[in-house]
Protein backbone atom coordinates (compact mmCIF):
# COMPACT_ATOMS: atom_id res chain seq x y z
CA UNK A 1 0.00 0.00 0.00
CA UNK A 2 1.45 3.42 -0.96
CA UNK A 3 1.63 6.46 1.31
CA UNK A 4 -1.40 8.21 -0.22
CA UNK A 5 -3.51 5.08 0.20
CA UNK A 6 -2.32 4.84 3.84
CA UNK A 7 -3.28 8.47 4.49
CA UNK A 8 -6.70 7.92 2.90
CA UNK A 9 -7.25 4.85 5.06
CA UNK A 10 -6.21 6.76 8.19
CA UNK A 11 -8.46 9.71 7.30
CA UNK A 12 -11.38 7.37 6.78
CA UNK A 13 -10.78 5.66 10.10
CA UNK A 14 -10.54 8.91 12.00
CA UNK A 15 -13.71 10.11 10.28
CA UNK A 16 -15.40 6.89 11.38
CA UNK A 17 -14.12 7.44 14.91
CA UNK A 18 -15.41 11.00 14.71
CA UNK A 19 -18.87 9.73 13.83
CA UNK A 20 -18.78 7.12 16.57
CA UNK A 21 -17.62 9.80 19.00
CA UNK A 22 -20.72 11.83 18.26
CA UNK A 23 -22.86 8.78 18.98
CA UNK A 24 -20.94 8.13 22.20
CA UNK A 25 -21.17 11.80 23.26
CA UNK A 26 -24.90 11.69 22.66
CA UNK A 27 -25.28 8.58 24.80
CA UNK A 28 -22.99 9.97 27.49
CA UNK A 29 -24.88 13.27 27.51
CA UNK A 30 -28.15 11.47 28.03
CA UNK A 31 -26.69 9.19 30.69
CA UNK A 32 -24.92 12.06 32.41
CA UNK A 33 -28.01 14.21 32.58
CA UNK A 34 -30.01 11.27 33.87
CA UNK A 35 -27.29 10.45 36.37
CA UNK A 36 -27.09 14.04 37.60
CA UNK A 37 -30.86 14.20 37.94
CA UNK A 38 -30.93 10.85 39.68
CA UNK A 39 -28.20 11.71 42.16
CA UNK A 40 -29.72 15.13 42.78
CA UNK A 41 -33.02 13.52 43.65
CA UNK A 42 -31.23 10.86 45.67
CA UNK A 43 -29.37 13.54 47.61
CA UNK A 44 -32.59 15.44 48.15
CA UNK A 45 -34.33 12.39 49.57
CA UNK A 46 -31.21 11.39 51.53
CA UNK A 47 -31.13 14.85 53.14
CA UNK A 48 -34.77 14.49 54.07
CA UNK A 49 -34.06 11.02 55.43
CA UNK A 50 -31.12 12.40 57.48
CA UNK A 51 -33.33 15.09 58.98
CA UNK A 52 -35.99 12.50 59.73
CA UNK A 53 -33.44 10.12 61.25
CA UNK A 54 -32.17 12.94 63.44
CA UNK A 55 -35.66 13.49 64.80
CA UNK A 56 -36.15 9.75 65.25
CA UNK A 57 -32.84 9.41 67.08
CA UNK A 58 -33.65 12.30 69.46
CA UNK A 59 -37.05 10.81 70.17
CA UNK A 60 -35.58 7.36 70.79
CA UNK A 61 -32.86 8.76 73.07
CA UNK A 62 -35.55 10.46 75.17
CA UNK A 63 -37.51 7.21 75.15
CA UNK A 64 -34.39 5.32 76.32
CA UNK A 65 -33.86 7.82 79.16
CA UNK A 66 -37.46 7.39 80.27
CA UNK A 67 -37.13 3.62 80.06
CA UNK A 68 -33.96 3.77 82.15
CA UNK A 69 -35.93 5.47 84.94
CA UNK A 70 -38.46 2.64 84.93
CA UNK A 71 -35.73 0.01 84.76
CA UNK A 72 -33.92 1.54 87.75
CA UNK A 73 -36.72 0.40 90.09
CA UNK A 74 -36.66 -3.10 88.61
CA UNK A 75 -32.87 -3.28 88.90
CA UNK A 76 -33.06 -2.39 92.58
CA UNK A 77 -35.76 -5.04 93.04
CA UNK A 78 -33.65 -7.67 91.25
CA UNK A 79 -30.49 -6.72 93.17
CA UNK A 80 -32.23 -7.56 96.45
CA UNK A 81 -34.41 -10.37 95.11
CA UNK A 82 -31.85 -12.57 93.35
CA UNK A 83 -29.94 -13.61 96.52
CA UNK A 84 -33.29 -14.43 98.14
CA UNK A 85 -34.22 -16.56 95.14
CA UNK A 86 -30.82 -18.31 95.41
CA UNK A 87 -31.52 -19.08 99.10
CA UNK A 88 -34.88 -20.55 98.15
CA UNK A 89 -33.39 -22.77 95.42
CA UNK A 90 -30.34 -23.78 97.47
CA UNK A 91 -26.94 -24.86 96.17
CA UNK A 92 -27.71 -28.50 95.32
CA UNK A 93 -27.32 -28.32 91.55
CA UNK A 94 -28.62 -31.86 90.88
CA UNK A 95 -31.73 -31.28 92.98
CA UNK A 96 -32.57 -28.01 91.21
CA UNK A 97 -32.18 -29.56 87.75
CA UNK A 98 -34.72 -32.23 88.71
CA UNK A 99 -37.40 -29.64 89.55
CA UNK A 100 -40.15 -29.63 86.90
CA UNK A 101 -40.81 -26.39 84.97
CA UNK A 102 -44.16 -25.97 86.68
CA UNK A 103 -42.53 -25.89 90.13
CA UNK A 104 -39.89 -23.41 88.95
CA UNK A 105 -42.72 -21.29 87.53
CA UNK A 106 -44.44 -21.25 90.93
CA UNK A 107 -41.19 -20.28 92.66
CA UNK A 108 -40.81 -17.44 90.16
CA UNK A 109 -44.33 -16.17 90.96
CA UNK A 110 -43.60 -16.37 94.68
CA UNK A 111 -40.64 -14.03 94.12
CA UNK A 112 -42.60 -11.66 91.82
CA UNK A 113 -40.68 -12.92 88.77
CA UNK A 114 -41.77 -14.27 85.39
CA UNK A 115 -39.32 -17.11 84.68
CA UNK A 116 -36.29 -18.84 86.24
CA UNK A 117 -33.40 -20.55 84.43
CA UNK A 118 -30.42 -22.58 85.69
CA UNK A 119 -27.15 -22.10 83.75
CA UNK A 120 -24.28 -24.55 84.28
CA UNK A 121 -20.56 -23.75 84.17
CA UNK A 122 -20.52 -24.43 80.41
CA UNK A 123 -23.16 -21.69 80.06
CA UNK A 124 -25.92 -24.06 78.99
CA UNK A 125 -29.49 -23.82 80.33
CA UNK A 126 -30.13 -27.10 82.17
CA UNK A 127 -33.42 -26.26 83.89
CA UNK A 128 -36.08 -23.60 83.31
CA UNK A 129 -39.64 -22.64 84.10
CA UNK A 130 -40.04 -21.99 80.35
CA UNK A 131 -39.39 -25.49 78.96
CA UNK A 132 -38.41 -24.52 75.34
CA UNK A 133 -35.33 -22.72 76.72
CA UNK A 134 -33.88 -25.89 78.29
CA UNK A 135 -30.68 -26.78 76.42
CA UNK A 136 -30.13 -23.20 75.20
CA UNK A 137 -26.43 -22.40 74.59
CA UNK A 138 -25.84 -18.98 76.15
CA UNK A 139 -22.48 -18.51 74.37
CA UNK A 140 -23.98 -18.16 70.91
CA UNK A 141 -25.34 -14.63 71.29
CA UNK A 142 -22.28 -12.34 71.55
CA UNK A 143 -18.68 -12.67 72.75
CA UNK A 144 -19.21 -9.81 75.22
CA UNK A 145 -22.25 -11.52 76.72
CA UNK A 146 -20.30 -14.77 77.08
CA UNK A 147 -17.46 -13.00 78.92
CA UNK A 148 -20.01 -11.25 81.12
CA UNK A 149 -21.54 -14.57 82.25
CA UNK A 150 -18.14 -16.17 82.84
CA UNK A 151 -17.12 -13.24 85.05
CA UNK A 152 -20.30 -13.62 87.13
CA UNK A 153 -19.76 -17.37 87.76
CA UNK A 154 -19.07 -18.03 91.49
CA UNK A 155 -18.64 -14.28 92.10
CA UNK A 156 -21.55 -13.76 94.49
CA UNK A 157 -22.68 -10.59 92.71
CA UNK A 158 -25.97 -9.77 90.97
CA UNK A 159 -25.77 -8.79 87.30
CA UNK A 160 -28.74 -7.04 85.68
CA UNK A 161 -29.21 -6.48 81.91
CA UNK A 162 -31.05 -3.77 80.07
CA UNK A 163 -34.43 -4.83 78.70
CA UNK A 164 -33.88 -7.48 76.00
CA UNK A 165 -35.92 -10.18 74.27
CA UNK A 166 -36.65 -13.86 74.69
CA UNK A 167 -34.82 -15.88 72.05
CA UNK A 168 -37.78 -18.23 71.58
CA UNK A 169 -40.75 -15.83 71.69
CA UNK A 170 -39.44 -12.29 71.19
CA UNK A 171 -41.11 -11.16 74.45
CA UNK A 172 -39.48 -8.22 76.23
CA UNK A 173 -37.67 -9.30 79.39
CA UNK A 174 -35.60 -7.74 82.16
CA UNK A 175 -32.96 -10.38 82.96
CA UNK A 176 -30.82 -10.75 86.10
CA UNK A 177 -28.09 -13.23 87.06
CA UNK A 178 -26.65 -14.48 90.35
CA UNK A 179 -24.02 -17.14 91.11
CA UNK A 180 -23.32 -17.95 94.75
CA UNK A 181 -19.62 -18.32 95.63
CA UNK A 182 -18.47 -21.90 94.99
CA UNK A 183 -21.83 -22.97 93.52
CA UNK A 184 -20.54 -23.65 90.01
CA UNK A 185 -23.78 -22.50 88.34
CA UNK A 186 -25.73 -19.28 87.59
CA UNK A 187 -29.33 -18.56 88.50
CA UNK A 188 -31.00 -16.48 85.80
CA UNK A 189 -34.40 -14.89 86.33
CA UNK A 190 -36.47 -12.31 84.48
CA UNK A 191 -39.32 -9.84 84.75
CA UNK A 192 -41.89 -9.82 81.92
CA UNK A 193 -41.74 -6.18 80.79
CA UNK A 194 -45.22 -5.75 79.30
CA UNK A 195 -46.96 -7.31 82.28
CA UNK A 196 -44.88 -5.40 84.83
CA UNK A 197 -45.26 -2.00 83.11
CA UNK A 198 -49.00 -2.48 82.64
CA UNK A 199 -49.37 -3.24 86.35
CA UNK A 200 -47.28 -0.25 87.49
CA UNK A 201 -49.23 3.02 87.60
CA UNK A 202 -46.05 5.07 88.04
CA UNK A 203 -44.82 3.75 84.68
CA UNK A 204 -48.01 4.55 82.74
CA UNK A 205 -46.27 7.37 80.86
CA UNK A 206 -44.13 4.84 78.99
CA UNK A 207 -46.76 2.17 78.34
CA UNK A 208 -47.89 3.80 75.11
CA UNK A 209 -44.28 4.09 73.92
CA UNK A 210 -43.77 0.35 74.26
CA UNK A 211 -47.05 -0.27 72.52
CA UNK A 212 -46.11 1.60 69.32
CA UNK A 213 -46.95 5.13 70.49
CA UNK A 214 -43.57 6.33 69.16
CA UNK A 215 -44.45 4.95 65.73
CA UNK A 216 -47.91 6.52 65.78
CA UNK A 217 -46.60 9.97 66.77
CA UNK A 218 -43.97 10.02 64.03
CA UNK A 219 -46.19 8.71 61.24
CA UNK A 220 -48.76 11.36 62.20
CA UNK A 221 -46.14 14.16 62.07
CA UNK A 222 -44.29 13.00 58.93
CA UNK A 223 -46.47 12.05 55.97
CA UNK A 224 -43.54 10.39 54.16
CA UNK A 225 -42.91 8.02 57.10
CA UNK A 226 -44.67 4.68 56.59
CA UNK A 227 -43.14 2.61 59.38
CA UNK A 228 -40.83 2.97 62.40
CA UNK A 229 -39.44 0.17 64.54
CA UNK A 230 -36.42 -0.63 66.73
CA UNK A 231 -34.62 -4.00 66.67
CA UNK A 232 -32.13 -5.61 69.07
CA UNK A 233 -29.67 -7.74 67.09
CA UNK A 234 -27.15 -10.39 68.17
CA UNK A 235 -25.54 -13.26 66.31
CA UNK A 236 -28.78 -15.27 66.56
CA UNK A 237 -31.57 -12.82 67.51
CA UNK A 238 -33.19 -9.99 65.58
CA UNK A 239 -36.37 -9.17 67.54
CA UNK A 240 -38.32 -5.89 67.63
CA UNK A 241 -38.41 -3.85 70.86
CA UNK A 242 -41.60 -2.03 69.80
CA UNK A 243 -43.63 -4.80 68.13
CA UNK A 244 -43.49 -8.00 70.15
CA UNK A 245 -42.80 -11.05 67.98
CA UNK A 246 -41.67 -9.09 64.91
CA UNK A 247 -38.32 -10.14 63.39
CA UNK A 248 -35.92 -9.02 60.68
CA UNK A 249 -34.68 -11.50 58.10
CA UNK A 250 -31.48 -13.27 59.16
CA UNK A 251 -29.64 -11.93 56.10
CA UNK A 252 -30.39 -8.29 56.99
CA UNK A 253 -29.65 -8.92 60.68
CA UNK A 254 -26.24 -10.45 59.89
CA UNK A 255 -25.27 -7.45 57.75
CA UNK A 256 -26.37 -4.98 60.42
CA UNK A 257 -24.58 -6.92 63.17
CA UNK A 258 -21.38 -6.74 61.10
CA UNK A 259 -21.80 -2.95 60.80
CA UNK A 260 -22.61 -2.96 57.08
CA UNK A 261 -25.15 -0.43 55.72
CA UNK A 262 -28.51 -1.87 54.67
CA UNK A 263 -31.35 -0.36 52.72
CA UNK A 264 -34.32 -2.09 51.09
CA UNK A 265 -35.75 -0.52 47.91
CA UNK A 266 -39.25 -1.46 46.90
CA UNK A 267 -41.50 0.01 44.22
CA UNK A 268 -42.77 3.00 46.21
CA UNK A 269 -40.89 2.73 49.50
CA UNK A 270 -37.38 2.81 50.89
CA UNK A 271 -36.43 1.15 54.20
CA UNK A 272 -33.30 2.40 56.00
CA UNK A 273 -31.55 1.24 59.17
CA UNK A 274 -29.52 3.36 61.58
CA UNK A 275 -27.74 2.33 64.77
CA UNK A 276 -29.08 4.21 67.82
CA UNK A 277 -27.14 4.81 71.05
CA UNK A 278 -29.25 2.98 73.61
CA UNK A 279 -27.44 2.89 76.94
CA UNK A 280 -25.42 -0.26 77.96
CA UNK A 281 -26.42 -2.47 75.03
CA UNK A 282 -23.08 -2.13 73.22
CA UNK A 283 -21.18 -3.34 76.28
CA UNK A 284 -23.09 -6.63 76.03
CA UNK A 285 -22.37 -6.95 72.31
CA UNK A 286 -25.94 -6.18 71.18
CA UNK A 287 -26.68 -3.80 68.29
CA UNK A 288 -29.76 -1.56 68.49
CA UNK A 289 -31.02 -0.38 65.09
CA UNK A 290 -33.88 1.92 64.18
CA UNK A 291 -35.79 0.96 61.04
CA UNK A 292 -37.48 3.72 59.04
CA UNK A 293 -39.62 3.09 55.94
CA UNK A 294 -40.17 6.14 53.68
CA UNK A 295 -42.78 6.78 50.99
CA UNK A 296 -40.95 7.06 47.62
CA UNK A 297 -43.90 7.58 45.24
CA UNK A 298 -43.04 11.29 44.70
CA UNK A 299 -39.45 10.32 43.84
CA UNK A 300 -40.66 8.04 41.03
CA UNK A 301 -42.72 10.84 39.44
CA UNK A 302 -39.78 13.24 39.52
CA UNK A 303 -37.51 10.66 37.89
CA UNK A 304 -39.93 10.30 34.95
CA UNK A 305 -39.90 14.07 34.44
CA UNK A 306 -36.10 14.11 34.58
CA UNK A 307 -36.02 11.42 31.86
CA UNK A 308 -37.94 13.62 29.40
CA UNK A 309 -35.85 16.71 30.13
CA UNK A 310 -32.68 14.70 29.64
CA UNK A 311 -33.88 13.42 26.27
CA UNK A 312 -34.62 16.93 24.99
CA UNK A 313 -31.23 18.15 26.21
CA UNK A 314 -29.48 15.27 24.47
CA UNK A 315 -31.08 16.14 21.10
CA UNK A 316 -29.81 19.72 21.40
CA UNK A 317 -26.27 18.58 22.32
CA UNK A 318 -26.17 16.14 19.36
CA UNK A 319 -27.01 18.93 16.89
CA UNK A 320 -24.34 21.28 18.24
CA UNK A 321 -21.72 18.51 18.43
CA UNK A 322 -22.33 17.48 14.81
CA UNK A 323 -21.79 21.03 13.53
CA UNK A 324 -18.62 21.54 15.57
CA UNK A 325 -17.14 18.22 14.54
CA UNK A 326 -17.80 18.81 10.86
CA UNK A 327 -16.35 22.33 10.62
CA UNK A 328 -13.59 22.20 13.25
CA UNK A 329 -12.48 18.72 14.19
CA UNK A 330 -11.70 17.66 10.64
CA UNK A 331 -9.24 20.52 10.15
CA UNK A 332 -7.81 20.80 13.66
CA UNK A 333 -7.40 17.11 14.54
CA UNK A 334 -7.62 14.79 11.53
CA UNK A 335 -4.72 16.37 9.57
CA UNK A 336 -2.50 16.42 12.63
CA UNK A 337 -3.28 12.78 13.31
CA UNK A 338 -2.29 11.95 9.74
CA UNK A 339 1.17 13.37 10.43
CA UNK A 340 1.41 11.59 13.79
CA UNK A 341 0.54 8.26 12.20
CA UNK A 342 3.23 8.67 9.54
CA UNK A 343 5.78 9.42 12.28
CA UNK A 344 4.72 6.35 14.28
CA UNK A 345 5.01 4.20 11.13
CA UNK A 346 8.57 5.47 10.63
CA UNK A 347 9.46 4.53 14.24
CA UNK A 348 8.22 0.98 13.68
CA UNK A 349 10.38 0.68 10.54
CA UNK A 350 13.56 2.37 11.81
CA UNK A 351 14.64 1.49 15.37
CA UNK A 352 16.04 4.27 17.53
CA UNK A 353 14.09 7.05 15.81
CA UNK A 354 11.75 9.41 17.62
CA UNK A 355 8.57 11.31 16.80
CA UNK A 356 9.27 14.82 15.50
CA UNK A 357 6.23 17.06 14.89
CA UNK A 358 6.11 20.76 13.96
CA UNK A 359 4.34 23.26 16.17
CA UNK A 360 3.21 22.78 19.74
CA UNK A 361 -0.26 21.46 20.56
CA UNK A 362 -1.81 18.49 22.27
CA UNK A 363 -0.86 16.11 19.46
CA UNK A 364 2.76 17.32 19.60
CA UNK A 365 2.70 16.75 23.34
CA UNK A 366 1.45 13.22 22.73
CA UNK A 367 4.47 12.62 20.51
CA UNK A 368 6.83 13.98 23.19
CA UNK A 369 5.24 11.83 25.87
CA UNK A 370 5.55 8.77 23.65
CA UNK A 371 9.28 9.52 23.24
CA UNK A 372 9.63 9.73 27.02
CA UNK A 373 7.67 6.51 27.41
CA UNK A 374 9.97 4.64 25.01
CA UNK A 375 12.99 5.83 27.01
CA UNK A 376 11.51 4.69 30.35
CA UNK A 377 10.20 1.27 29.34
CA UNK A 378 13.36 -0.72 30.08
CA UNK A 379 14.04 1.09 33.37
CA UNK A 380 10.49 0.68 34.58
CA UNK A 381 10.48 -3.01 33.68
CA UNK A 382 13.48 -3.54 35.95
CA UNK A 383 11.92 -1.47 38.75
CA UNK A 384 8.67 -3.45 38.56
CA UNK A 385 10.52 -6.71 39.12
CA UNK A 386 12.33 -5.25 42.13
CA UNK A 387 9.16 -3.79 43.61
CA UNK A 388 7.28 -7.06 43.22
CA UNK A 389 9.85 -8.78 45.44
CA UNK A 390 9.87 -6.01 48.09
CA UNK A 391 6.06 -5.81 48.27
CA UNK A 392 5.91 -9.28 49.87
CA UNK A 393 8.31 -8.55 52.77
CA UNK A 394 7.50 -6.99 56.17
CA UNK A 395 9.90 -4.04 56.53
CA UNK A 396 10.55 -4.54 60.26
CA UNK A 397 10.92 -8.30 60.67
CA UNK A 398 12.01 -9.26 57.13
CA UNK A 399 9.55 -12.16 57.05
CA UNK A 400 6.52 -12.30 54.73
CA UNK A 401 3.89 -9.61 55.15
CA UNK A 402 0.09 -9.86 55.28
CA UNK A 403 -0.24 -9.51 51.51
CA UNK A 404 2.04 -12.51 50.90
CA UNK A 405 0.23 -14.49 53.61
CA UNK A 406 -3.13 -13.91 51.93
CA UNK A 407 -1.75 -15.11 48.57
CA UNK A 408 -0.17 -18.25 50.03
CA UNK A 409 -3.20 -19.09 52.17
CA UNK A 410 -5.53 -18.89 49.15
CA UNK A 411 -3.27 -21.29 47.22
CA UNK A 412 -2.88 -23.73 50.12
CA UNK A 413 -6.60 -23.79 50.93
CA UNK A 414 -7.29 -24.53 47.25
CA UNK A 415 -4.69 -27.32 47.28
CA UNK A 416 -6.17 -28.90 50.42
CA UNK A 417 -9.73 -28.62 49.06
CA UNK A 418 -8.63 -30.47 45.90
CA UNK A 419 -7.38 -33.36 48.07
CA UNK A 420 -3.74 -32.64 47.22
CA UNK A 421 -2.42 -32.71 50.76
CA UNK A 422 -3.03 -31.49 54.31
CA UNK A 423 -1.61 -28.48 56.15
CA UNK A 424 -1.14 -26.96 59.57
CA UNK A 425 -1.63 -23.27 60.36
CA UNK A 426 -0.10 -21.84 63.55
CA UNK A 427 -1.04 -18.39 64.89
CA UNK A 428 1.19 -16.89 67.59
CA UNK A 429 0.97 -13.82 69.78
CA UNK A 430 3.73 -12.43 72.04
CA UNK A 431 2.54 -12.49 75.67
CA UNK A 432 2.46 -9.28 77.73
CA UNK A 433 3.93 -7.38 74.79
CA UNK A 434 2.27 -4.06 75.57
CA UNK A 435 3.90 -4.12 78.98
CA UNK A 436 7.21 -5.02 77.30
CA UNK A 437 6.94 -1.91 75.08
CA UNK A 438 5.99 0.27 78.03
CA UNK A 439 8.92 -1.01 80.11
CA UNK A 440 11.72 -1.27 77.53
CA UNK A 441 10.56 1.19 74.88
CA UNK A 442 9.38 0.70 71.31
CA UNK A 443 12.90 0.29 69.87
CA UNK A 444 13.44 -2.70 72.14
CA UNK A 445 9.97 -3.91 71.18
CA UNK A 446 10.95 -3.79 67.49
CA UNK A 447 14.09 -5.78 68.26
CA UNK A 448 12.00 -8.37 70.15
CA UNK A 449 9.74 -8.74 67.12
CA UNK A 450 12.78 -9.35 64.93
CA UNK A 451 14.14 -11.94 67.37
CA UNK A 452 10.84 -13.84 67.43
CA UNK A 453 10.66 -13.71 63.62
CA UNK A 454 14.19 -15.17 63.42
CA UNK A 455 13.25 -18.01 65.80
CA UNK A 456 10.16 -18.81 63.72
CA UNK A 457 12.27 -18.86 60.53
CA UNK A 458 14.73 -21.27 62.17
CA UNK A 459 11.89 -23.58 63.23
CA UNK A 460 10.32 -23.64 59.74
CA UNK A 461 13.10 -24.24 57.24
CA UNK A 462 11.37 -26.15 54.45
CA UNK A 463 11.03 -24.19 51.16
CA UNK A 464 7.24 -24.64 51.29
CA UNK A 465 6.91 -23.28 54.86
CA UNK A 466 5.84 -19.66 55.30
CA UNK A 467 6.41 -17.35 58.26
CA UNK A 468 4.44 -14.11 58.06
CA UNK A 469 3.77 -11.17 60.32
CA UNK A 470 0.00 -11.04 60.74
CA UNK A 471 -0.12 -7.68 62.48
CA UNK A 472 1.33 -6.02 65.59
CA UNK A 473 2.86 -8.79 67.71
CA UNK A 474 1.04 -11.62 65.90
CA UNK A 475 2.69 -14.08 63.49
CA UNK A 476 1.35 -16.94 61.37
CA UNK A 477 3.16 -20.07 60.14
CA UNK A 478 1.64 -21.93 57.18
CA UNK A 479 3.11 -25.45 57.04
CA UNK A 480 1.85 -27.49 54.05
CA UNK A 481 2.06 -31.26 53.82
CA UNK A 482 2.07 -31.95 57.56
CA UNK A 483 -0.01 -34.27 59.68
CA UNK A 484 -1.64 -33.24 62.96
CA UNK A 485 1.16 -34.61 65.12
CA UNK A 486 3.84 -32.76 63.14
CA UNK A 487 1.92 -29.49 63.40
CA UNK A 488 1.49 -29.98 67.15
CA UNK A 489 5.21 -30.71 67.61
CA UNK A 490 6.11 -27.60 65.61
CA UNK A 491 3.80 -25.42 67.71
CA UNK A 492 5.32 -26.86 70.88
CA UNK A 493 8.85 -26.33 69.53
CA UNK A 494 8.14 -22.68 68.68
CA UNK A 495 6.66 -21.93 72.13
CA UNK A 496 9.65 -23.58 73.82
CA UNK A 497 12.32 -22.01 71.57
CA UNK A 498 11.01 -18.49 72.15
CA UNK A 499 11.03 -18.98 75.91
CA UNK A 500 14.42 -20.75 75.85
CA UNK A 501 15.91 -17.71 74.10
CA UNK A 502 15.58 -16.04 77.55
CA UNK A 503 14.79 -12.59 76.26
CA UNK A 504 14.18 -10.61 79.48
CA UNK A 505 10.64 -9.28 80.00
CA UNK A 506 10.05 -7.62 83.35
CA UNK A 507 6.40 -7.05 82.35
CA UNK A 508 5.85 -10.84 82.33
CA UNK A 509 5.36 -12.98 85.46
CA UNK A 510 7.61 -15.52 83.71
CA UNK A 511 10.49 -12.96 83.59
CA UNK A 512 11.22 -13.87 79.96
CA UNK A 513 9.56 -13.24 76.64
CA UNK A 514 7.03 -15.95 75.75
CA UNK A 515 4.38 -16.65 73.14
CA UNK A 516 0.94 -18.24 73.06
CA UNK A 517 -0.11 -20.27 70.02
CA UNK A 518 -3.03 -21.94 68.33
CA UNK A 519 -2.43 -24.77 65.84
CA UNK A 520 -5.15 -25.76 63.34
CA UNK A 521 -4.80 -28.96 61.32
CA UNK A 522 -6.67 -29.04 57.98
CA UNK A 523 -6.96 -32.54 56.53
CA UNK A 524 -6.59 -33.27 52.82
CA UNK A 525 -9.88 -32.93 50.96
CA UNK A 526 -11.38 -30.62 53.58
CA UNK A 527 -13.45 -27.84 51.95
CA UNK A 528 -12.64 -24.52 53.59
CA UNK A 529 -11.92 -20.84 52.97
CA UNK A 530 -9.00 -18.69 54.18
CA UNK A 531 -11.41 -16.72 56.35
CA UNK A 532 -12.64 -19.90 58.09
CA UNK A 533 -9.07 -21.12 58.67
CA UNK A 534 -8.00 -17.76 60.16
CA UNK A 535 -11.11 -17.54 62.35
CA UNK A 536 -10.65 -21.02 63.82
CA UNK A 537 -6.91 -20.73 64.43
CA UNK A 538 -7.53 -17.32 66.03
CA UNK A 539 -10.05 -18.98 68.36
CA UNK A 540 -7.41 -21.55 69.35
CA UNK A 541 -4.95 -18.74 70.07
CA UNK A 542 -7.60 -17.07 72.23
CA UNK A 543 -7.98 -20.30 74.22
CA UNK A 544 -4.24 -20.31 74.90
CA UNK A 545 -4.37 -16.68 76.00
CA UNK A 546 -7.38 -17.29 78.19
CA UNK A 547 -5.84 -20.40 79.75
CA UNK A 548 -2.88 -18.42 81.09
CA UNK A 549 -0.53 -17.76 78.13
CA UNK A 550 2.82 -19.41 77.30
CA UNK A 551 1.07 -22.46 75.90
CA UNK A 552 -0.62 -23.74 72.77
CA UNK A 553 -3.91 -25.39 71.76
CA UNK A 554 -4.36 -27.79 68.82
CA UNK A 555 -7.56 -28.74 67.00
CA UNK A 556 -8.79 -30.08 63.68
CA UNK A 557 -10.57 -27.79 61.24
CA UNK A 558 -14.34 -28.00 61.50
CA UNK A 559 -16.52 -27.02 58.54
CA UNK A 560 -19.41 -26.41 60.96
CA UNK A 561 -17.64 -23.51 62.64
CA UNK A 562 -17.50 -20.01 61.15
Amino acid sequence: MNANAGQTSLTWRISAIQFLSIVVVSALTFLSSMTISYFYLEQLFEDKAEILFGSVENELVMFDHALNLVEADWEEELQTGMPKLANTLGTDYDRITELPPSMLKQIARDHNLTDIYLINKDLEVTAASFEPDIGLDMTRFTDEYTRYLKELLNKGEVGVDRISVSTETGELKKYAYYSAPGSGFIINADIGVYDRIASNEQSSAIVNSLYQDVTQRFTARHSELLDLDVFMISRVDQWSLFNEGRQLSREIADRLYAGNPVQVNEQDSLTLFRKVPFDRYDSMGYRIYAMVTLDQSARSRLLVQALWYSLLGTIAVVAVTWLLSYFLLQRVIVNRFDTLMRQMTRISDVHGTRIDLDGYDEITEIGMKMNEMLTRIETESHQRDLFENLSHIDALTRVANRRRLDEVLVNEVSRVSRDLGSMSVIMLDIDWFKGYNDYYGHLAGDEALRNVANILSQCTQRPSDLVARYGGEEFICVVPGTDRETGEQLAKSIVNHVFDAQIPNQASPLAYLSVSAGCLFVASGQTCTPEQVLAQVDALLYQSKYAGKHRFHVADFSARQR
